[in-house]
Parts: C-alpha cells; structure tokens; sequence
C-alpha cells in the first residue's frame, strides 16, 4: 500500500511541477506582486479629501526639504525638474510656481514664495495653491 501512495505522490510531484513552470514564467514576465504605497503616502499627507492641496502642510514640508541656510539653486533646480518656473522678486525674495494639474482652460499651480538672504540662502519657503481659467 505505501508503494502505490509513494507513486502516486510522485506522479503528482511531476505533474504538480510542470503546471508550476508555466506560472512561475508568467509571473518572470510580469513581476512578482509587490506593493507600493509611497504616492498614496503622500498624496493622503499634502492633501485633503477633497484633493485640495492644504497649503500649511506643503509648506512644512518644503520648509523640511529645503530648510533654512539651503541655497536657492537646490529649490529652484527642483522646481525645474516639474517644468516650473522661478524668478528673483527684489533682493530677498523668489517666486516660483508650479503646475499641479491641467485640462483645457483651467490650471491647479502651486506658488512657491521664497525668503532668501544676501548669501542667497533660503530662510523661509511659503506655498499657496491658486487656479486659473480662461
């Protein structure tokens, strides 16, 4: 009795083993399933339930990324990466803004108004979501 279990386990084995190819190709093919919560992360942090972004919390965090004594080129580098703009507004000051989202006549932009010493260092980051339309 134990030779025609011990038989059958192997045929099974064998069977077992030649369906486990196929799906261990496709998931080779397609990646292993993984999760990735880092953008919902954040997106539930910067923003309300509505999707508003909450102008106090992004500002403490750009305050937190680039803190008082950075120079201003790290933001204003960063602000290019998003195809933003900045531009000096007298001596001690930068105005950059954003594009949060788009469609057709309307813009969700984020301004990023910027305190920067003689040493062209930031002291202070304040942002502000606005909108515009035709």
């Amino acid at each position: 009795m134990n030779k025609i279990f011990s038989n059958k386990m192997k045929k099974v084995g064998k069977r077992g083993l030649l369906l486990l190819i196929p799906i261990i190709l496709i998931m080779l093919y397609f990646g292993f399933p993984s999760s990735d919560n880092a953008e919902k992360i954040v997106h539930k942090l910067l923003f309300d339930s509505n999707s508003k972004l909450d102008d106090k919390t992004f500002s403490a965090a750009m305050n937190a990324r680039f803190s008082t004594g950075t120079d201003i080129n790290n933001l204003t580098d960063f602000v290019k990466v998003f195809n933003g703009q900045c531009s000096a507004v007298g001596d001690d000051k930068f105005s950059c803004t954003l594009n949060l989202s788009g469609s057709f006549c309307v813009a969700n932009n984020l301004r990023l108004d910027v305190k920067i010493g003689l040493d062209r260092k930031i002291e202070s980051v304040n942002a502000t979501r606005f909108s515009i339309s035709c």
